[in-house]
């Protein structure tokens, strides 16, 4: 009877040691994805003021929904859990979207109601699902004056309008970075936590940087601009931004490498870890 009640004994426990094996050799969750619908989120989205049209951002998670964290300004919510009706309505919601797998939205009401000024503003977007796993992203708006022509007026005839174009400065751990050659600069990561860089001139490379405002980017349209502002701010050796989510957007540097004179403004910037060292990427619009 003993050797019995021990064979089933036994039993039971390669069967639990089984269902715990298949349980664990599951497929692991995988992180929430913030996806723009229509549009790029590291681009900025620009209209007139109060004449935004819709602005869609989707949330997925594995699991269940546990948390959607909102916040532009001094305002701040949690999508997911809040009672207030009027929220809902705001970001383009039926209903609270706590414990759903996917929920899509719609900035466009916030932002046409909120945001009453003309300038330039940022809405952070963080969801977390019922494992504690989250992801961010940082909505970028240009909101013009109603009152300003969508473009620039016209400047004189002497005048010559400044170009224009993208950047993408690219470089994984101690590697290169990509995308600077025209700029003359490079950089290196001091923190690990943050991703801190400190921009530099590269060797033979960039023999002023400094760092500006960002009216000072807005203001810009024509290259004698360019060349006024470029030439009354003081150089620096060094200028350092954090770049971990995406706070080195909104960041203006002042660069002139062989004679000629930019401004840069930065839009957005990523980071993601990997075997080769953190690669950081900022992206964002030059003028010169």
């Amino acid at each position: 009877m003993r050797r019995i009640v021990s064979q089933r004994g036994l039993v039971l426990i390669l069967a639990a040691v089984i269902a715990t094996a298949c349980v664990q050799d599951g497929p692991a969750p995988t992180a929430p994805v913030i996806t723009a619908q229509g549009f790029v989120i590291s681009e900025p989205r620009t209209a007139l003021v109060s004449e935004f049209d819709d602005v869609r951002v989707r949330l997925e998670v594995s699991g269940k929904i546990e948390e959607i964290l909102i916040k532009q300004g001094s305002f701040g919510a949690d999508l997911a859990k809040t009672l207030d009706k009027d929220l809902f309505r705001l970001f383009g919601l039926d209903q609270r979207p706590y414990s759903r797998s996917d929920v899509t939205l719609n900035f466009r009401n916030y932002i046409n109601e909120e945001i009453i000024e003309a300038g330039t503003y940022r809405i952070d977007i963080a969801v977390t699902d019922h494992l504690g796993q989250s992801a961010s992203k940082t909505l970028l708006l240009e909101a013009r004056a109603a009152s300003e022509p969508d473009t620039a007026a016209a400047p004189e005839v002497a005048e010559i309008w400044a170009e224009s174009g993208e950047f993408v400065f690219r470089r994984v751990g101690p590697g290169g970075l990509t995308g600077a050659d025209p700029f003359g600069i490079t950089w290196k990561t001091i923190d690990p936590i943050k991703v801190t860089i400190r921009v530099a001139g590269a060797v033979n490379g960039a023999n002023k940087i400094a760092r500006l405002d960002a009216v000072d980017f807005q203001a810009v349209h024509t290259r004698s601009q360019v060349a006024e502002i470029v030439d009354r701010c003081v150089s620096e050796d060094v200028i350092e931004f954090d770049t971990a989510n995406a706070a080195a957007a909104g960041q203006v540097l002042a660069v002139v490498n062989d004679e000629q004179r930019y401004i840069l403004q930065a839009f957005a910037s990523e980071t993601t870890l990997s075997e080769a060292g953190t690669t950081v990427v900022v992206t964002g619009r030059y003028k010169y």
